[in-house]
């Protein structure tokens, strides 16, 4: 399978994303992570302030910043590659 523009950034993307988390104190090399579980146990974050002041602050930014482009990268190839073909083979109606 040839791969297009897109998706080999999407690998590209992805290929980042394993280096950041590499880099954080709670990974596990014996583990096998998925954006799920970068995003849950890698991804950590304070949270400062009260009310409506509340926000949080990252541990890891750039590993944020990745894991909310693969995020907004993913639903733009999602929408352009597999939903046309989804309707034409009436996996959707």
């Amino acid at each position: 399978m040839k791969l297009d523009r897109d998706e080999n950034e999407l690998i590209r993307l992805w290929h980042k994303i394993i280096s950041e988390a590499r880099k954080t104190k709670n990974y596990d090399s014996s583990f096998t992570y998925g954006i799920y579980q970068i995003n849950e146990e890698l991804n950590t974050f304070t949270v400062v302030g009260t009310g409506k002041r509340k926000q949080k602050i990252y541990d890891y930014p750039e590993l944020n910043g990745l894991l909310n482009t693969l995020r907004i990268k993913l639903k733009k190839y999602y929408k352009s590659h597999i939903t046309n073909k989804m309707f034409e083979y009436e996996l959707l109606k």
